[in-house]
């Protein structure tokens, strides 16, 4: 029975380490997960390709442009979900804003600043410090004081610290300067760029642009730090180039159709939620003491439409002005009084559409009689108040050509 029993636990002892040595055979090869691809592996163009669409796409979305942008700033109102612009902090929107710099395109602009020092490419590595520069102090500008130095660690550091936005700024700085050296037309070839088309030389100019801006922004807090900077700059525009004209600007041109349309545009296809505010309105027009025409850029025709049609008229006034210098400038003057004595009466869109092409040409002393005789009962209905607006700045704009006063004298008349 001993002998049996010895041989049965050697039987099992032998079984056990059998299987134990099977367990193990390839076990580093079976348990790499084949999806999470170390540095060797990973694909820099890809990587700045997702960056560049997922930042843009955050920064110019809803909930930052316009939630946290314009309806906490009164320059907008909703008609639903009427949280921001009544000061109502919505944690699910301020927390999507905060994930995705950090987790989505924050960390994948982390990822490819490290597959580019791990292969010594510096146009990658000066592309990645360029946008982490810009996530950073977009993120500082948003929040305050944020995590930045132990930032983007993944799970070598769960609990980041917090850096003062005055931290931030100076070491962004920094790396803007280190960003610009370290990008050059031999700095390695790049691809997957939907900013620049793999223009170096733009994102030398992206980087030097933005550390003037984040300098300027300093200079209220370290004037002879901001002075001595931007002067070294400006003093060597061949090694510090900036953007010199709209052809530069860092602005993503999106296609027009999902998943790479504008999220604004993709966004107004389902939505309609968003309104000019009563606060902008009243500040700019109904309590402003110097009405701002700029309104029209803002509002459209509510229903009365006196206000779309009064700002549209001086709007196409003061666009032709120039025009209207070009030639005979008694004709001028009279189509222009013409055209504002008309701007308050309810079919002045038309008279608009109508008269403007008198501006292209001098105006005949008989044509001139007929169109007044034409436009007399439409400025006879007209309320004294914003014709007194309208002559206001007419006078104003008169003045600047050396008109005499009697024409503002009989239009108030």
């Amino acid at each position: 029975m001993k002998k049996i029993r010895i041989a049965g636990i050697a039987v099992a002892l032998t079984a056990v380490l059998l299987i134990i040595g099977a367990c193990t055979k390839d076990f580093e090869s079976i348990n790499t997960d084949p999806n999470n691809a170390g540095l060797e592996k990973a694909a820099p163009g890809m990587l700045l390709t997702s960056a560049i669409e997922s930042m843009t796409d955050r920064v110019h979305e809803i909930f930052v442009g316009e939630e946290m942008g314009n309806c906490w700033a009164q320059h907008e109102a909703k008609c639903q979900y009427t949280d921001e612009d009544r000061y109502i902090y919505r944690t699910s929107v301020v927390n999507a804003t905060w994930s995705s710099f950090y987790a989505a395109n924050g960390m994948d602009v982390q990822t490819l600043y490290n597959v580019a020092v791990d292969r010594q490419h510096n146009n990658y590595q000066g592309i990645a410090l360029v946008l982490k520069g810009y996530i950073s102090t977009l993120l500082t500008d948003m929040f305050g004081p944020v995590p930045y130095t132990d930032a983007w660690k993944g799970s070598e550091n769960t609990l980041p610290a917090y850096d003062s936005q005055e931290t931030i700024y100076r070491d962004v700085i920094a790396k803007l300067e280190t960003a610009n050296s370290l990008l050059s037309e031999d700095g390695g070839d790049i691809e997957g760029d939907i900013l620049f088309d793999n223009d170096i030389m733009k994102w030398k100019k992206f980087a030097n642009s933005l550390r003037m801006r984040l300098l300027l922004r300093m200079s209220a807090k370290d004037a002879a730090f901001v002075t001595t900077e931007m002067s070294k700059m400006v003093a060597d525009a061949a090694t510090y180039p900036v953007f010199e004209s709209n052809s530069d600007n860092a602005a993503l041109q999106y296609l027009g159709s999902a998943p790479n349309n504008h999220p604004i545009n993709e966004n107004r296809k389902t939505r309609d939620d968003h309104r000019v505010s009563k606060t902008l309105t009243d500040m700019m027009w109904t309590n402003s003491p110097n009405l701002d025409y700029r309104i029209c850029l803002y509002a459209e025709k509510s229903g009365r439409g006196t206000l779309l049609k009064e700002c549209q008229m001086v709007s196409l006034l003061l666009k032709r002005l120039p025009i209207m210098m070009a030639g005979s400038k008694i004709h001028r003057r009279l189509v222009l009084k013409i055209l504002l004595a008309s701007s308050s009466s309810w079919y002045a869109h038309e008279l608009c559409g109508t008269y403007s092409s008198f501006l292209l040409k001098p105006l005949s002393k008989d044509t001139f009689q007929v169109v007044t005789q034409l436009l007399r009962p439409s400025i006879m209905k007209v309320s004294m108040d914003p014709m007194r607006n309208l002559a206001t700045l007419l006078s104003q704009l008169l003045m600047a050509m050396d008109t005499s006063q009697w024409m503002v004298l009989l239009l108030i008349h």
